[in-house]
């Protein structure tokens, strides 16, 4: 981060995020490293990857748990996160599976959009 950015703290960082001139892609982006770092096999990169899955997987928990038919179901995986990085990909499943062990989760790189499987959900759900 200090070398791609210039950036020498935390704060910095931080500030840098929430600017207006970075976009999804820019901050994304910034995932590379620790990704790469992890796939070489660099115990702390691999750490703070999975404890980023662990993070996320608690979030889709707390929404799984208050619509409990939706555990049950497929939930499509997308980000370049999921595509790129299969340590971050099997922390994320680990952690949900352990809680819902009904959910499939569905690779979401097979050109579907976002918006097409929420079409598809609201007709399954509202006929």
């Amino acid at each position: 981060m200090r070398e791609a950015l210039g950036l020498d703290t935390p704060e910095a960082l931080k500030r840098w995020a929430y600017a207006p001139g970075p976009d999804k892609a820019a901050i994304a982006a910034l995932a590379e490293p620790a990704v790469r770092a992890c796939q070489a096999g660099d115990p702390d990169a691999r750490r703070i990857v999975e404890d980023e899955a662990a993070q996320l997987a608690a979030t889709a928990a707390g929404l799984l748990r208050g619509r409990p038919r939706f555990a049950e179901g497929d939930a499509v995986l997308g980000g370049s996160l999921f595509g790129h990085s299969p340590s971050f990909r099997e922390a994320f499943a680990r952690a949900l599976a352990a809680e819902f062990p009904r959910l499939r989760l569905v690779d979401g790189a097979d050109g579907r959009s976002a918006a097409e499987g929420a079409a598809l959900l609201a007709r399954r759900i509202f006929g």
